[in-house]
């Protein structure tokens, strides 16, 4: 019994000292808002919600509006846009429900890399205080994984929600061990208003940026990237209408004295200017791989494929060469 208890101790302990490394140092914190990028539709509903608050208590916590833009440490957020989906053959709501996606952009504005989890740092909540969950709907993009200095983060959240609930709140604690909640206001009647990006206009990066045929080395690796091409599938997968496959090959060369694995879902990833990422697409017809051990002073050439929209003609490739380090290599990948 004395053992099992030690070994429940040791497991909570290391969960906290995980936690701790992976979502901050337990700073506390206040929201501010520095800007905004609502249209005018949203201006005047947002309005009409800052009036209905006018009297309360100034001790109450600040809730904010979908397009404002939140800092909180290093970290800017920003609620674009809403809407809702009645699901798709593979995953339905239950009767008298819907999901309500959350569209949401992210930038990491300080000098170092911080850790983004969707599960651990989102929660729905309605007026009367209940929380609902993460739904696994069809949704773009991802809110999860490192963001280096200077990056963008933009995807979608999805929550199961009752068809009766006319007003939500979205609560985001950017370190989980913080005090400090950034809160959004999320009006049913907001859904399908026109958005966009908080940071669709932001080009700044803070790290160096790579292009097709640079060699990168990192500890014992290089990475290049030899070139991209497209393609409209064949007979047997094709891309969603509006959508193209964007074909990159990769050369990764092991020059250390032992072997290396390597993995193309877990290290390598495509976004756009906004942050948004791509899935890997592994139905299109490409050459080689990139996945796999990798020897000592061998090599590995092979193409990676994801599936775009056909009206977005700048990538970049994110390379993780070590998940357990702060460290992120950036290709340039122009669609010519």
């Amino acid at each position: 019994m004395k053992n099992k208890r030690f070994l429940i101790i040791v497991s909570v302990i290391a969960v906290i000292v995980f936690s701790v490394t992976l979502l901050g140092s337990g700073e506390s914190g206040n929201p501010e808002e520095v800007g905004s990028n609502q249209n005018d539709s949203n201006n005047e509903q947002n309005n009409s919600n800052s009036s209905n608050d006018e009297g309360s208590n100034e001790n109450e916590t600040k809730v904010f509006e979908i397009g404002d833009v939140v800092k909180m440490g290093d970290l800017h957020f920003a609620v674009n846009g809403i809407h809702f989906s009645d699901g798709s053959d593979f995953i339905k709501p239950e009767e008298g429900y819907k999901f309500l996606l959350l569209d949401i952009s992210i930038k990491n504005a300080g000098e170092k890399f911080e850790s983004i989890s969707s599960l651990m740092m989102f929660k729905l909540v309605d007026d009367e205080g209940v929380s609902y969950d993460i739904s696994l709907a069809d949704t773009k993009g991802q809110l999860d994984g490192k963001m280096a200095p200077g990056r963008r983060l933009r995807g979608e959240i999805a929550f199961e929600v009752p068809n009766n609930i006319e007003k939500f709140e979205l609560e985001i604690n950017p370190q989980i061990l913080s005090k400090g909640l950034i809160i959004f206001n999320i009006p049913v009647s907001s859904a399908g208003q026109d958005y966009t990006g908080a940071f669709a206009n932001d080009t700044t990066s803070g790290i160096e940026h790579f292009n097709i045929n640079d060699t990168v080395k990192t500890g014992d690796l290089d990475f290049s990237v030899n070139g991209m091409r497209t393609s409209d599938g064949s007979s047997f997968s094709k891309p969603d209408e509006g959508n193209q496959f964007l074909i990159v090959e990769v050369t990764i060369n092991n020059n250390g004295g032992e072997s290396e694995n390597i993995s193309s879902m877990m290290m390598f990833k495509l976004v756009d200017n906004e942050g948004i990422s791509y899935n890997q697409s592994i139905m299109a017809d490409t050459k080689g791989s990139v996945d796999g051990e990798l020897g000592a002073g061998r090599k590995m050439r092979g193409e990676i494929a994801y599936e775009v929209p056909k009206n977005i003609s700048k990538f970049e490739l994110e390379i993780t060469p070590n998940l357990m380090e702060d460290e992120l290599i950036v290709f340039d990948i122009p669609v010519e």
